[in-house]
Formats: C-alpha cells, structure tokens, sequence
C-alpha cells in the first residue's frame, strides 16, 4: 500500500501559508516564513545504530515521509517512523549531539517508564526540534526539557547498556534561577556544593549528585526559608507547606544522566514515594523567606 507523502517544497508551503493566516508568532514581516525555510532546509541529521553509520533524516527522507500527528501549521513524526525497521522503537539508549559539539543522553531508563518516545517535531513558525513526547502530549512547547534544536547526530544503542558504557552528567552545567523577596539570583553548581550532599544512588546502584532542599535553602539563603514552587517542564509544581514541614518527607533536588536538575520528594531513607515521578529540568525556585 502507498502512503501519501508530503513533499519538502509542500510543507514549507504550508507553514507559509499558516503563517500569514495569523499563527502565533506570525509577525507579518516575513521573518518566520524565512526561518521555517531554513531550518527545513538545512535538516541533515546522522543516524549511527550500535557505533555503525545507518542513515540520514533529511529533506528528502522528510519529503517521503508522512507525518504522525499534524495540524495546520504543526508536524510531528516518531523517530520509528522515520528511521523504519532500523529502529522500531525497541529497547535502546539514544544520546544527541548538537551542532556546538555537545553530547547528550535523549532518552533513558527514566524517559521509558514515563512513556516517553523521541519524536522530530515543527511547531508554527517552522522551527525544527528533537523531543520526548508523551502520547497525551501530541504538540509540546518548546521550552519543554527535552526539545532540542539544531540536532546533527543521532546515536542509537540497542545492546544493554552497562553504568561504566554512559556518559557522565555534566553537573557544571546547573543554573538555576531562585526567586524571592523581590531579588533574584542563579544557582551553579558550585553553589550546591557549598552544601553536604546526600548519599543517593539510583535504581541501578549508580551514585548521583544530590542535596536535600531544605538545607539548600537554609543555608544559602537563611534560615527558615522555605521554598514554595518548583520550575521546570515549562511549568511550575507548588510545593505543599505542610509537606515542607513533615519530617518524614524530604525534598530533593539531584543531578540525572543527562546532567538535567530534578525535584523529587523521597523518604528520609532516599526511598521513592509510590506515584511520585518527581520534575525535571528544574530551572527555577521560589523561595519564601521569613
């Protein structure tokens, strides 16, 4: 059976078209219309399947591909179909790199038990995007932790992956914006170590960098301060006062495989809570001083 394509030329086309219509974002002058184009255009991402060159997603494997999901100005396709039998969508470890060089776990143990699938996504003004993307989830915003632009490599692992085969998070990369009392200031990674971490392995007996929250906030900011909201995911998690309070909860922020910040309540043991998937790519912290 034939499966309708939509050709490079067509989809410019169609974004051009939703553009003048008054998409958001649109703004008259031709600006978009000329990054939709360009982006589109210059897509050349390598796909390497076990460290072995397999294939290319391009202009012209998007020109012979349909897409998954789409509306007017919007086009997704799930890295399986693009990519066809070479990745089914099989248990694998996939890791990115970008054009400034820079390498990076996409989607791990973590990212399969949320249901997550790497997809190739264009949202209205014609930016191009490599994303993990919920079922639920069909058009994300951009700002979500995952959507990464200016992809050139793509490098699939089916055989099992072992803790020494994956590459080190780079925790130097932490900043995150704390807000509160009217000032505002960023947080490195430096400054979370002027704190005692807290001896926290994952579920693969891997240890990982991580501080209690409350201490974070006592000690650089002062004491009794609280931290009310979380930001990350493109959104924001309140935190619960009485939470804060309980002495048999504690809230933690630690360092993932891919050097991402994420919330998580946990046991004063370091045990998950039981529904509790915590918030990645933490950006941002509210804090309440007293």
């Amino acid at each position: 059976m034939s499966i309708p394509t939509i050709t490079s030329r067509r989809l410019v086309g169609m974004l051009l078209i939703a553009l003048a219509a008054g998409c958001p974002g649109a703004a008259g002058d031709g600006a978009d219309a000329g990054v939709a184009a360009t982006e589109l255009g210059k897509l050349d991402i390598n796909v390497e399947i076990d460290s072995k060159p397999m294939a290319r997603i391009d202009a012209a494997r998007i020109d012979s591909t349909s897409p998954d999901r789409m509306d007017a100005s919007r086009r997704v396709w799930r890295l399986r179909t693009l990519l066809g039998e070479l990745y089914s969508g099989r248990t694998a470890t996939i890791a990115i790199q970008t054009e400034g060089g820079g390498r990076q776990l996409l989607v791990d143990d973590e990212d399969r038990g949320a249901a997550r699938e790497p997809m190739l996504a264009v949202d209205a003004s014609g930016a191009v995007r490599l994303a993990l993307i919920r079922a639920d989830e069909p058009f994300p915003p951009f700002e979500h932790r995952a959507a990464i632009a200016r992809v050139t490599h793509i490098f699939i692992d089916t055989r099992a992956a072992t803790p020494a085969d994956r590459p080190p998070a780079p925790a130097s990369n932490v900043r995150i914006e704390v807000v509160g009392a009217g000032s505002a200031v960023v947080w490195t990674h430096a400054d979370l170590d002027r704190v005692a971490r807290l001896p926290y392995t994952n579920d693969d007996a891997e240890s990982r960098e991580a501080w209690s929250l409350r201490d974070l906030a006592r000690v650089l900011v002062g004491a009794g301060a609280r931290v009310t909201a979380v930001d990350g995911e493109g959104r924001q998690v309140a935190l619960d006062p009485q939470r804060w309070g309980d002495p048999a909860l504690l809230p933690v922020l630690r360092v993932t495989r891919r050097g991402l910040v994420k919330f998580q309540w946990l046991t004063t043991k370091l045990a998950h809570l039981d529904g509790d998937t915590g918030l990645r790519g933490v950006t941002g912290l509210r804090i309440e001083r007293p």
